[in-house]
């Protein structure tokens, strides 16, 4: 028997070795400074798998990507300080989101892809609590020209594991974070008795299943699950020609702005509709209203800008 003997070039294996070591550091988030109020993590790259068909960053993985450095926020045990004065509400109250906005989003966040060496920073700052909700506003910096790629505004709420009730935070909580008085709860995220609007009748339906793979732990949606599928509700309708201006894959038209509100929570294998529609002056504008069959009524609302010229 005989080897194959192979001769491979001392370049190709320096570099594909710089490639490897860069790439095994990608997508860690590294605490660089914390305190109770506020965060600052640091990363590299986009990991893989959070690009999407363009090979660029898929707006639900964005939003997934700032979630990896809240949880590395929380980690520290410093961010929020929960253990030291609601420790008891740690093991029995979960974190929901209420709303989350996408408040701005550079034109460049859509030019980099998993490839590229960038340097990222993440800041998180905590806004004074309410009774028992709490605002944040994430930003994503371009650590070498410190230029803001992402703003992200969201408001959260604790509520108990088995009643689902809201749970109050503690006065020590509230004494901790008395000096957050000048730094509220930005107004878009406050409660408004604004409705949300109704779909009209001849919106574009698009009814899917709602997939284990898309629940977190608790064995509910991931909050990126209602992005995607409105995102894939819009394509289909634009695939088939009943968007205005916009015409075959939506996922090439970058995002601009993105808001939602989760109203209600999504199990596995529930039925969803999404009923779409664009605004009658801003064809840019589309609204998503997300049906539950099981709750007979609305779950998820989200307005989406989208930019009207392709990604090159």
């Amino acid at each position: 028997m005989f080897r194959r003997c192979v001769t491979v070039s001392k370049t190709l294996i320096l570099s594909n070795t710089k490639l490897l070591t860069w790439a095994s550091d990608r997508g860690i988030y590294t605490i660089t400074n914390v305190t109770p109020d506020y965060a600052e993590i640091t990363t590299k790259g986009i990991p893989y798998g959070f690009d999407n068909r363009t090979g660029k960053w898929g707006i639900w993985n964005l939003s997934l990507f700032l979630d990896g450095a809240k949880f590395k926020a929380r980690q520290s045990e410093v961010f929020m300080n929960i253990s030291d004065t609601d420790n008891n509400m740690c093991e029995t109250s979960t974190f929901i989101m209420l709303k989350m906005i996408l408040n701005y989003i550079n034109p460049k966040v859509y030019q980099f892809d998993y490839l590229d060496p960038i340097n990222l920073t993440v800041t998180k700052e905590l806004c004074e609590p309410g009774t028992s909700t709490h605002s944040t506003v994430t930003k994503l910096i371009h650590s070498d020209t410190g230029e803001l790629l992402v703003e992200r505004l969201a408001k959260l709420c604790r509520v108990d594991n088995e009643t689902h009730r809201p749970v109050k935070w503690s006065p020590q909580f509230h004494q901790m974070f008395s000096h957050l008085k000048d730094r509220g709860m930005p107004k878009v995220l406050k409660k408004t008795s604004t409705p949300i609007p109704t779909s009209p009748p001849d919106c574009f339906k698009w009814t899917f299943k709602s997939r284990y793979s898309d629940m977190d732990v608790k064995m509910h949606a991931n909050q990126s699950m209602y992005i995607k599928s409105c995102i894939d509700c819009a394509t289909e309708a634009s695939m088939n020609g009943q968007l205005d201006q916009f015409n075959g894959d939506i996922i090439w038209y970058p995002v601009k702005y993105l808001s939602i509100n989760y109203i209600a929570e999504t199990f596995a294998n529930d039925t969803l509709t999404v009923n779409m529609w664009q605004h009658n002056k801003d064809v840019s504008i589309l609204y998503f209203s997300v049906w539950s069959d099981a709750l007979k009524k609305i779950v998820t609302f989200i307005e989406v800008k989208i930019d009207l010229n392709k990604i090159k």
